[in-house]
């Protein structure tokens, strides 16, 4: 289904699906999508569903449409396309093609198949659904208003920084950045800057010329002549050297660089979108980064949240994880029980979304049932501060075993005994015996309850 996700303006973060065939948006009570914006006329656009595929249609308005950028009457839209109106800018998302195909997996934005038609009236902000755009997938604000720095980022070809902890998903954004562009049928190039040091990433990108340097047998072409006019992506660009930094800067600066052992400059075309999780302004003080480079990448920076900031999208990435998961592999796992989301919406997620990722892949193949419980998750989930097993411990007795257990259970519910049975999976009347066993019965001053 078409929808319209509000990033800017009175309205912003909540999602408006476009049932069809045509949908009125403005101030008056007459509209489908009513918003309170006093720079919208009554009546101010129409979003209609022709045979070509959606448009967007200016109803003799006072302050007019623009389509990413640029004043129009009546527009053909496409996916990832940014209409402002009024005082308010909206994101367009659509699931289906004009033949009614699923473009979802060529990295089209979609929208859940199920929402239901959004309508701003007084009161509380309703529950939006799920909103994906590429491969990036939540509803919460921080992630809707990613989703449209992606969209102005591809409508330009402005030098782009991605800021974020490991396993945000910054290659993620990227792609979408290149995917929404006019760049898209381009090549898409990726570098980790982490992975090769000195002349080898230097080489790399660059290219090199036959006996440029021992072992440089023929003339090799660098990743900035392989992106053409596309897209190369500089993952982990925190960690490239500083005599590597400033040909960097002549590319950005010049668009023009010379392959190692040549003396001849190439022109460069390609659009160039960095990414690192280190925190370059410490980096420049500590002199490891070049501040003019900086400040060169940074004209405009998009800024992931961790997984922990937007927890309410946990649920959605756990659902999507899980349908992909079943898709490759036929795993028998169907979902998690309450105790276990409850759990995995209060997990911090040190690892962000790969870390979840990660976690519904392995449960997947392990979980013996159709629905994981809290029981089924790791102990870092479960008890959160337990201490870690030690590697190279002694066999012990499974009495022992078993007393050492409890008292991990204790400590990582604070002492709660009726937490530490739902860490281990067991009644609480259990847990008492098993502790009156052990001589543990006092154990856990922290209460009952």
């Amino acid at each position: 289904m078409a929808a319209l996700v509000c990033i800017d303006g009175p309205a912003r973060g909540a999602l408006f699906p476009l049932p069809g065939p045509a949908v009125r948006i403005g101030r008056g009570e007459a509209c489908p999508i009513r918003l309170r914006d006093e720079r919208l006329s009554r009546e101010h656009a129409e979003v209609e569903l022709s045979d070509g595929g959606w448009r967007i249609r200016d109803l003799a308005s006072t302050n007019g449409v623009t389509k990413n950028g640029l004043p129009v009457g009546d527009a053909l839209l496409r996916p990832g396309d940014e209409i402002a109106m009024g005082g308010s800018v909206f994101l367009f998302t659509d699931d289906a093609g004009p033949t009614g195909a699923s473009t979802g997996a060529a990295g089209r934005p979609t929208v859940a198949a199920d929402a239901a038609p959004v309508r701003l009236e007084p009161g509380p902000t309703p529950r939006l659904p799920a909103v994906r755009f590429s491969p990036m997938i939540g509803r919460s604000a921080s992630m809707v208003e990613v989703y449209g720095l992606v969209s102005r980022a591809a409508a330009c070809d402005l030098p782009v920084i991605v800021l974020g902890e490991s396993g945000t998903g910054k290659e993620l954004v990227a792609r979408a950045i290149h995917a929404f562009s006019p760049r898209r049928d381009e090549p898409f190039v990726p570098v980790n800057c982490a992975n090769l040091t000195g002349a080898l990433l230097e080489s790399e990108l660059f290219g090199h010329e036959k006996g440029a340097f021992t072992g440089a047998y023929e003339r090799r072409m660098g990743r900035f002549e392989a992106a053409g006019e596309g897209t190369i992506f500089l993952d982990e660009v925190g960690e490239m050297e500083p005599g590597l930094q400033a040909r960097l800067l002549r590319v950005l600066a010049e668009n023009e660089f010379t392959r190692v052992g040549g003396h001849v400059p190439f022109r460069s075309l390609a659009r160039v979108v960095a990414a690192t999780n280190r925190d370059l302004t410490r980096a420049i003080r500590e002199g490891r980064f070049r501040e003019d480079l900086y400040f060169r990448l940074r004209v405009l920076p998009i800024d992931l949240p961790p997984l922990r900031a937007r927890r309410e999208d946990v649920p959605l990435l756990l659902d999507h994880c899980l349908e992909r998961c079943r898709a490759q592999s036929g795993t028998r796992l169907a979902g998690f029980d309450e105790a276990a989301r409850e759990a995995l919406a209060a997990y911090a997620w040190p690892g962000n979304v790969r870390e979840l990722q990660n976690l519904v892949e392995r449960l997947a193949i392990l979980c013996p049932r159709e629905v994981a419980g809290f029981a089924d998750l790791p102990v870092e989930i479960r008890a959160p501060g337990a201490p870690p097993d030690v590697e190279g411990e002694p066999i012990r007795t499974l009495a022992e075993v078993e007393r050492l257990h409890l008292l991990r259970a204790l400590a990582g519910a604070g002492g709660n005994k009726t937490l530490a049975a739902g860490i281990l999976g067991i009644e609480r009347s259990t847990l008492y015996s098993k502790l009156k066993r052990h001589g543990l019965d006092a154990a856990g001053p922290v209460g009952e309850e």
